[in-house]
């Protein structure tokens, strides 16, 4: 309900300013008091989460005030929040053009841009934010992932080092870094980067589990190890400590410990969970346990057509064709409404051979007994 009266006052007020703007005699200053009474209003229900009315109230603003860049910013970001990525970018790149010299609009139509999949555009946003704003972290971040996305870390490390110059505390840039370091196999610069991460932010556990990454790569797992279970006493609510621990113990051979620690990593992502033990269990053959944890993922995503494959080969696996019939018919269907041609050819061969061709019923002809040749006769 109220929703409905804030919506009622709303028009009230746009159709009331409309009016005094076309009257003779009403000053500009009570078009603006009318405005700012529009704008808090929108940002009450952007609070509020109601970002239908608030996106509604703010294109009412906008044709009201026409050339106010931060307006059609705003309007940008509740697209965004709705991943409407096109309207978005209309939004944002009018709200650059009305505000040429504001870095964070130029900051978010990149980020626009990237999202559709325009790096190139992305890219030079980014950079005219940076000109703008020299010292803007989140404009090196997102250049740098840009960068490094197009097959080119060297220039992604560039820009991370040139934000870090500027930004020398900055922890989000030093765990960029690293990260950038790990994947072009340099584990001993990351672990430089990573440790002043780790000394700007001690209770980190996101820089915990890279370093321990970083001595894994350099083989020292024990140490690995025990940064990870460091890590896990400081945030035991960090998913990923439990499901990097696992792939520790599974890689060095302690399969039973990365079961266990699977296992307590369902208790908070559940589906991801039981989908890894479920790989577990089939490498190991295990397709009884492999079953059940399929199973799982199953009845916590139903939708998931790979968990269905998978519980079907494990069912075949286990001679139970009529089971796994069922089953990978229901991923067979899935993949056709996901236009997923590579899985459904997989689907469409185990198929195949859980339900064989049906043997034909006519009985082949009785071979002819062997005869002598006739002489040759001349023919």
């Amino acid at each position: 309900m109220i929703w409905r009266l804030l919506l009622i006052s709303s028009g009230f007020l746009f159709t009331s300013a409309l009016t005094w703007a076309q009257t003779p005699g009403i000053t500009v200053p009570a078009i603006q008091r009318n405005l700012d009474q529009l704008l808090r209003q929108g940002r009450e229900l952007v609070r509020r989460g109601d970002l239908t009315a608030a996106l509604e109230l703010y294109q009412q603003v906008a044709e009201l005030s026409p050339d106010n860049g931060s307006v059609f910013a705003t309007i940008g970001y509740l697209h965004t929040q709705q991943s409407n990525w096109p309207a978005a970018l209309i939004a944002y790149q009018r709200a650059v053009t009305l505000s040429p010299k504001n870095a964070d609009f130029f900051n978010a139509l990149a980020l626009v841009q990237a999202e559709l999949g325009n790096y190139l555009e992305a890219s030079g946003s980014y950079n005219r934010s940076l000109r703008l704003n020299a010292r803007q972290v989140t404009a090196y971040l997102g250049l740098a992932a840009i960068q490094e996305r197009l097959g080119n870390p060297q220039a992604s490390l560039a820009t991370l080092g040139r934000g870090l110059v500027l930004n020398p505390k900055s922890v989000a840039l030093h765990e960029a870094l690293g990260r950038v370091w790990l994947k072009t196999d340099q584990p001993e610069r990351a672990l430089d980067t990573l440790i002043r991460a780790a000394q700007l932010a001690p209770r980190n556990t996101t820089i915990q589990r890279l370093i321990a990454l970083s001595w894994a790569l350099k083989g020292d797992t024990p140490r690995a190890k025990q940064l990870l279970l460091n890590a896990l006493a400081l945030n035991p609510r960090d998913a990923e400590i439990y499901f990097q621990l696992a792939k520790l113990q599974e890689t060095t051979g302690d399969l039973p410990g990365a079961i266990r620690t699977y296992e307590l990593a369902a208790q908070l992502q559940p589906a991801r969970a039981y989908s890894t033990l479920g790989q577990l269990y089939m490498q190991q053959q295990n397709w009884e346990q492999a079953v059940l944890a399929y199973r799982q993922v199953i009845q916590l995503e139903p939708e998931l057509a790979i968990a269905h494959y998978q519980l079907g080969l494990a069912l075949h696996r286990q001679k139970k064709n009529l089971e796994a019939e069922s089953v990978l018919l229901t991923a067979r269907s899935l993949y056709q409404r996901q236009e997923n041609a590579t899985g459904l050819n997989q689907v469409e061969q185990l198929l195949n051979q859980v339900k064989p061709a049906p043997k034909s019923k006519i009985k082949p002809s009785k071979k002819p007994e062997p005869t002598e040749p006739l002489p040759y006769d001349g023919y």
